[in-house]
């Protein structure tokens, strides 16, 4: 089961940092269809570890991790190769006493066993990357590296270069935020180590939130330099927290339109603005729309976003955050001059989206011309306003078998 690991977890952290374009295919992770006592059996015969998928009826992230990393072939190489794979419903009646056991909260929950000692040897969770999803494989399969290991070893006052850089992976991946901050703390003090360092970065740039700090500061003030290393991670960092300042003030306003909170957006957009960084205006625009919804500006929104999208030097990536804007109807009300504003956007992501299967921007365009028609002047006994006779109700992209949380 070692085969190589450290080796292995090294390429994967290498991997890790690269673009890459990854194809869905068939060969993805083989699970196991029989039991869990069979599962067991199973990898004591091939000599390897349990790896349970804990879902449950209602798990949306379940099957986005379905979709989007256990089908990919790079997944199922390395957890056929380590892993009998079974997935277990959490809340079904032969299964709930197993998920106590293990003391499995959340969902998804990823619990690895020893087949031979019936013990956890790793845990993690929650909806991962494929990336990330790699590096959990391989430290699960690991026995210097598993979670177990890790913790134990944490708290035995290991502090090495070599241990303190998986430790911090795997509180990353699994957003461990309290231990995360302390470790990550104590991985920048060793000797050699800056955000030149791979593990460093990745830690940085995805957890290491907030502007008012020496890292950050060192890396605006070095744009240059970080850029060479690490390319348009550099730019999604400095957008994401400047970004992040912008939007929190600017939604407040959308709560509350008051003179403080107004005057707090204003002091929010002072302080980005006396920085630097690629797609600066793009960033104060997106988040200047939102303040304008919050005041009602409609008028001055409306023509701040045309503008955006009918320039061509930023991409349909960058136009499509204003999609989002959809979700704002319900703060005004449904407005109808705002919808009839809202309903333009959504017609140009539902015509110019280069993938032509993403159904969101069709949903919301739909559900945009259903709301403006059903406040127009029609009549009132056309079917259109009156609720579906058979079928369902609403209009939405939910799954029809993805079950409702249930109610506690």
């Amino acid at each position: 089961m070692q085969k190589s690991i450290i080796a292995s977890i090294l390429w994967v952290i290498l991997f890790m940092l690269a673009p890459v374009n990854l194809i869905a295919s068939d060969i993805g992770i083989d699970f196991f269809h029989g039991s869990y006592k069979e599962a067991i059996e199973k990898a004591k015969d091939e000599n390897k570890i349990v790896f349970i998928d804990f879902i449950t009826e209602w798990c949306g992230p379940c099957r986005i991790m379905d979709r989007d990393v256990f089908s990919k072939k790079e997944v199922g190489e390395i957890f056929n190769q380590s892993f009998v794979s079974i997935k277990l419903d959490a809340e079904s009646d032969m299964y709930m006493p197993l998920a106590k056991e293990f003391k499995v909260k959340s969902y998804p929950t990823y619990i690895f066993v020893d087949p031979n000692t019936k013990q956890i040897v790793h845990r993690s969770g929650s909806r991962q990357s494929v990336h990330d999803f790699l590096l959990t494989g391989l430290q699960a399969s690991s026995t210097e590296y598993n979670s177990v290991k890790l913790l134990e070893r944490y708290d035995r006052g290991d502090r090495s270069r070599e241990f303190l850089e998986q430790y911090v992976l795997y509180l990353k991946i699994n957003n461990y935020s309290k231990k995360l901050s302390v470790g990550f703390e104590e991985y920048m003090a060793l000797p050699g180590v800056d955000l030149t360092d791979k593990t460093a970065w990745i830690v940085f740039s995805k957890k290491n939130r907030g502007i008012d700090n020496e890292l950050f500061q060192e890396v605006v003030k070095n744009q240059k330099k970080y850029r060479s290393l690490f390319g348009d991670e550099l730019n999604e960092k400095l957008e994401s927290e400047f970004g992040l300042i912008l939007q929190r003030a600017a939604h407040a306003c959308l709560y509350d339109a008051s003179k403080d909170n107004s005057q707090k957006y204003k002091d929010a957009v002072k302080l980005v603005g006396e920085y630097n960084f690629q797609n600066k205006e793009f960033v104060m625009d997106h988040a200047h729309a939102i303040y304008l919804i919050g005041q009602r500006k409609f008028d001055e929104m409306h023509e701040l976003i045309m503008g955006i999208l009918a320039d061509d030097s930023y991409s349909f990536d960058q136009k499509n955050k204003f999609s989002w804007f959809a979700n704002y109807a319900r703060k005004v009300d449904n407005d109808i001059d705002y919808l009839n504003k809202l309903v333009i956007y959504m017609r140009y992501f539902a015509y110019n989206a280069d993938d032509k299967t993403d159904v969101r921007a069709h949903y919301n365009y739909a559900k945009l011309l259903e709301e403006i028609l059903l406040q127009s002047d029609i009549e009132k006994d056309i079917f259109f306003t009156k609720m579906p006779s058979f079928g369902d109700k609403t209009y939405s992209l939910r799954p029809k078998d993805l079950k409702r949380k249930p109610k506690k």
